[in-house]
């Protein structure tokens, strides 16, 4: 069985550092694939953000919060 870890004093938990900001996104299998394919959605070339689009319906709820996240920030 695992015992509970108490944080020292001087460690927090995982909160955002900043007022309004988010917790990171969990880590998942594609996680470094979504993000970069996040970005191309804001690509200038179509077939860039066409490519990305579609990979993303393939990776599906596993996008979801990483698009939620992104479909929130201010600078597209």
């Amino acid at each position: 069985l695992c015992a509970p870890v108490a944080l020292a004093q001087d460690e927090k938990p995982d909160k955002p550092d900043q007022p309004g900001a988010e917790a990171p996104l969990a880590r998942t299998p594609h996680a470094r694939e979504i993000r970069s394919l996040v970005r191309a959605l804001a690509s200038d070339d179509w077939a860039t953000r066409e490519a990305a689009r579609e990979r993303l319906l393939e990776l599906g709820p596993e996008a979801a919060p990483w698009l939620e996240r992104a479909a929130r920030d201010p600078d597209p």
